[in-house]
Formats: C-alpha cells, sequence, structure tokens
C-alpha cells in the first residue's frame, strides 16, 4: 500500500494537480496507513474512519480552478453539475466547501459530504 501511495503522490506532482509537499493519502488495509503532509494525513484518516471507503486523497490543488469556480457560484450553491453528459455520468455532481463553513468538525462535515454523494 505505502508503494501505491507514493506512486500516486508522485503522478499528482508529475501532471500538477497537487502541489508537491501539500498531498497525503489515508488507506484502509488491515490498519489505516497514511502518508504525506501530515496535517493533510491527519484530516484523511479522521474522514476515511467516518466513510465506507477504502483510500482518501487530500491535497492542495497546483492551479486555482477550484477557488475561480467557488467564487463565481452563488452564496447558497453547494455542488457544481457538469454540463457534459460524459463528466455527469461519472461524477454526478462536484460537492464544494466553503472554508467558512467548516465549522468546528471539519472532518466530520467533508464526511458528511462525502458520505452522501451518488458516485
Amino acid at each position: 500500500m505505502i508503494v501505491q501511495i507514493i506512486k500516486y503522490t508522485d503522478k499528482m506532482i508529475a501532471d500538477r494537480s497537487a502541489l508537491p509537499g501539500q498531498i497525503a493519502f489515508a488507506a484502509q488495509d488491515d490498519v489505516t496507513i497514511s502518508g504525506g503532509d501530515q496535517s493533510l494525513a491527519s484530516l484523511a484518516e479522521d474522514i476515511l474512519s467516518r466513510l465506507n471507503c477504502l483510500a482518501l486523497t487530500a491535497a492542495r490543488p497546483a492551479l486555482p480552478f477550484a477557488d475561480f469556480l467557488v467564487q463565481r457560484a452563488d452564496p447558497d450553491q453547494h455542488e457544481i453539475i457538469p454540463r457534459d453528459t460524459e463528466t455527469r455520468t461519472f461524477l454526478h455532481d462536484i460537492p464544494f466547501l466553503r472554508r467558512s463553513e467548516l465549522g468546528p468538525d471539519p472532518a466530520g462535515t467533508i464526511a458528511e459530504i462525502l458520505g452522501s454523494r451518488k458516485g
């Protein structure tokens, strides 16, 4: 599992999906393991413990596209709905939270939104 974490961390850096040093993974094997940036790894572990999934990535995007999309969204909007059929088929919608909406338990808030996803 550690080899997979290193492999996907390297891929995210190579394709500029995330900033080097700002990537973490948590995975459920016999025990929960994590790697990468310690604060993001702790967050990923906490979120993963609340979800029914095997792995989770927490990373800071290299480019500010997400920031631009959230800034353009209405204040009461909490998801981006893709307009093209292919993306909608696989992703359905893309939920997002503003920093001000994380509350006192960020991992719980994020897990609640991810746990209610369709895809």
